[in-house]
Formats: structure tokens, sequence, C-alpha cells
């Protein structure tokens, strides 16, 4: 008797472990899923972040700034279409504006002096929602600025 209680502890502890493991996921979605269902877009296996700094106030507006390479340096931009090339100063002073908000390293922000790229999306469900796309091409690093009302 006392080894089926022993067993049903165990057997209700796994199963209590893997729904906790299920709930933390849907909590805490990866960052590849944040971009899909936010942004609609899907992010390449091959981007591994190296910086990351957000500021978010009480009612979830505010901003996050990634900073991603690409493995291997094989830039893969296939998941962005219809990127313009063309230097921008909205854009340009837009993200560095977000940047001074996140209080994000002076050393880590965009090298507007670079050959770059840039898209931005709009939030399908809050159309006040902005992402700002950068690709330096020079250094092979994707910068994503969110920008979240």
């Amino acid at each position: 008797m006392l080894y089926i209680k022993k067993l049903i502890i165990a057997v209700l502890s796994a199963f209590a472990i893997l729904a906790g493991c299920a709930g933390c996921h849907a909590i805490f979605p990866t960052t590849a899923e944040v971009y899909k269902e936010k942004w609609g877009i899907t992010l390449p296996d091959n981007l591994e972040k190296q910086y990351d700094v957000s500021e978010y106030g009480g009612t979830g507006d505010g901003w996050e700034y990634e900073i991603f390479s690409f493995k291997n340096n094989e830039p893969d931009l296939s998941f962005l279409s219809d990127m313009s090339s063309q230097k921008n100063d909205e854009i340009q002073n837009k993200i560095t504006d977000i940047l001074k908000e996140v209080k994000a390293d002076g050393k880590q922000y965009p090298d507007f002096s670079h050959s770059y790229e840039w898209k931005i999306l709009t939030n399908k469900k809050n159309i006040k929602d902005k992402l700002y796309i950068m690709y330096d091409k020079d250094t092979l690093l994707l910068y994503f600025v969110q920008d979240i009302y």
C-alpha cells in the first residue's frame, strides 16, 4: 500500500512538473514566437542574440532593443522583403530616441555611417506598435527596435 502511494505521488509530481513547464512556455514565449505572433515574421534559425535591453511601463507599453548576429556570418534575410537601402534620417532619429529611452549602452547603437537596409513593420492588432528593423551590411548585424503602445 505504501508503494502505491509513493508511485501515485511520483506520477502526480511528474505530471505537475510537465504541466508547469508547458505553462511557463505559454507565459514566457521564445523570441521567435514573439516575432511570429506580434509582427508576422519567422526568424531564421541561424540568428544569435548579441544584446537586449528593454523598458516597459505598468500597462505593457514600452520599448525593446535587440541586436542579432548570424551564425557563421551567413546572413539570411529571406524573412524580410522590401527593405529599403535609402538612408533615412527619420528612422535614424526614431531608433536613437528609443535607445536613449531604454538607456542602451552607447557602444551598442547602430553605426548609421555604415551601409544599411531598413524596414518598419506595424502590428496588425495594434497599429500604433512599430518594429524598426535595420540590417548593417558592414557588420552583418540585425537590429530590432520595438515601440509598443
